[in-house]
């Protein structure tokens, strides 16, 4: 969370002990609302609430106070709620438009006595939203008024606004520094796949909330009970946003091109890869190969007509003729980390065009 510097002191001692008085200190000390703090006079209708955290935590996180109004000169109006307001209430409300990995809690004040006399006998709520860079950027879930599904908010200033193309990269790129922290080292297979899994646990596979609505008849028989107790239609969605395949899957495709130990052979303008399958040996056709901007290492001639393409290096064929009892001889494929870097590139660019072209 990123705070005024007169603030900043004042914010990080109120969040790690969030009691009557350092709250009361931090109201003595404002000067109107800033990119991570929010005022509202009342709790809001849920729509706008989601909309407000999803833009706080998409945005390094911030905190919003209920029961304090911005005057026009950006001085602040200690009105106070009418009552506090039931935090499973709250919670409820908002659950199907955020994920469930958005984190946040509530902390309710109420001062029958202050030294601070615009505060007696008044309450006030404050609901801080936590900085979760491995999750972000965090998606509405479900439409509703002015919040739209499967938009991306940020906070600008004192506005909720639908990220841009710079906002989204800088955001892409606070999750990949998190989780792949930029130390100059190349990551072992374990780490890729335990990055690679993380991201996976960070993406729901499918959007599920609940339409408003009754079971017919139970209305009629129960009266209001009913519309407490009977929840409406369940819907889920797939999440347009989730891979083609599962961690699993993948790792399970991994496996079965390592076990072929293929490589390709460019001769006389035809492009084929080999490989074994079962003992025998198979051989592909291609029309063309996608180098996915590796630095590639070359190792032969380029006048040659005829030469190995393996992982990041061109090499010379040692073999005159292919077949199945040879095919080990020459390198065949290794494990290449490479494509787990490019399939979290492709997950962050598919993301990025899908609001591009809202």
């Amino acid at each position: 969370m990123e705070f005024p510097k007169q603030l900043k002191d004042q914010v990080y001692t109120l969040l790690q002990e969030p009691t009557l008085d350092k709250f009361r200190e931090f109201l003595h000390a404002q000067t109107g609302e800033h990119n991570a703090i929010d005022f509202k006079r009342q709790w809001i209708e849920n729509a706008a609430l989601a909309k407000e955290m999803l833009a706080l935590a998409n945005s390094q996180g911030g905190f919003i106070v209920f029961g304090v109004a911005e005057n026009e000169d950006k001085s602040i109006c200690v009105e106070g709620l009418s009552e506090i307001k039931d935090k499973a209430v709250i919670s409820n409300g908002i659950k199907n438009f955020i994920s469930s990995s958005l984190k946040y809690e509530i902390y309710d004040f109420s001062y029958t006595t202050s030294e601070y006399e615009a505060l007696k006998d008044k309450k006030f709520q404050m609901l801080v939203v936590e900085d979760i860079p491995e999750c972000i950027p965090f998606l509405s879930k479900k439409e509703s008024g002015s919040l739209k599904q499967n938009m991306i908010y940020v906070r600008r200033g004192t506005s909720c606004e639908i990220a841009n193309e710079e906002e989204l990269q800088s955001m892409f790129s606070r999750r990949i520094n998190y989780l792949h922290p930029l130390n100059g080292e190349p990551l072992q297979l374990e780490e890729h796949l335990k990055q690679l899994k993380i991201l996976y646990e960070k993406i729901e596979k499918n959007h599920v909330y609940y339409e408003p609505g009754f079971v017919d008849g139970l209305t009629n028989i129960f009266g209001a009970l009913a519309k407490v107790a009977v929840p409406g239609k369940r819907v889920v969605e797939p999440n347009p946003l989730y891979p083609d395949e599962d961690y699993e899957q993948f790792v399970s495709r991994m496996i079965v091109e390592k076990r072929k130990r293929a490589f390709f052979v460019w001769e006389n303008g035809s492009l084929s890869r080999y490989y074994l399958l079962n003992g025998k040996l198979v051989k592909e056709d291609f029309m063309y190969m996608h180098l996915m901007r590796r630095k590639m290492k070359v190792r032969v001639n380029t006048d040659l007509n005829r030469y190995k393409i393996i992982p990041n290096a061109f090499e010379p064929l040692g073999l005159q003729n292919i077949y199945s009892d040879n095919l080990h001889r020459e390198k065949a494929k290794h494990f290449n980390l490479h494509y787990f870097r490019i399939r979290t590139n492709n997950l962050i660019n598919k993301i990025k065009m899908r609001f591009e072209h809202e």
